[in-house]
């Protein structure tokens, strides 16, 4: 009996193989020499060369973790499953859900160059390292908490911008919903991993856009007093 698969139940099935539970803690999913950490030496795009870094940790069971700087003054991190196939790096964000692929090569200095097959004028260049990442150890972790959040917001933001917030009215503070509010939702990866701060905004499962105007009443309170 011939079966045909469709498109649908190909890209579903793709799912359940890249996700964590599906791995085999013995499936080869890379050849040895990626696995380690490696640092961004630099990352080129058509605009330049960007300051930012980025740090990925490949593991030997097909798990990784990545830490970088999106010019939010604190650091990101993701974590989530990988494999090779032919000259493909093909990451899985299991957070997001989302699945990115590089194609990738290894050049005479021996880095690891990647660049994104979806935008393909991202190429980045690592290089094999036995610690963090110097520019990245630099930056505050994620906030645990509304106090750590309020906290580094006011270490972040400059004294124009903290009165400026001050000067609202309580039901002005919706306005700042799409500037402070998109910072805050981003940087603390409310929409991600930090499952701690949601938490202390009432659960885990509370909707980003309200546990950002929660830290944003709570940080106007804070300059109240």
């Amino acid at each position: 009996m011939e079966i045909i698969l469709n498109k649908a139940f190909i890209i579903l099935i793709l799912a359940q193989f890249l996700s964590c539970s599906t791995f085999n803690q013995n499936h080869n999913c890379a050849p040895e020499i990626f696995t380690g950490t490696w640092c961004s030496d630099s990352i080129l795009t058509t605009d330049g060369i960007k300051q930012n870094a980025i740090q990925y940790d490949f593991l030997s069971d097909c798990l990784y973790h990545s830490y970088f700087d999106f010019d939010y003054g604190v650091l990101q991190d993701r974590n989530g499953t990988f494999f090779i196939s032919g000259d493909t790096l093909n990451i899985f964000d299991g957070d997001s859900k989302k699945s990115e692929m590089w194609k990738y090569l290894f050049n005479a200095k021996g880095q690891l160059v990647i660049q994104n097959l979806r935008i393909l004028d991202w190429k980045i260049y690592l290089s094999k390292s036995d610690r963090f990442h110097p520019k990245l150890i630099l930056l505050p972790k994620q906030p645990q908490d509304i106090d750590e959040a309020i906290s580094l917001l006011k270490q972040i933001l400059s004294n124009e911008k903290l009165e400026e917030i001050k000067s609202h009215s309580k039901n002005d503070l919706v306005k700042l919903h799409f500037g402070l509010g998109l910072y805050i939702r981003n940087a603390y990866q409310l929409w991600g991993s930090n499952k701690s701060l949601r938490s202390s905004c009432g659960n885990e499962d509370i909707h980003p856009d309200e546990c950002s105007a929660i830290i944003i009443e709570k940080l106007w309170e804070d300059l109240q007093k």
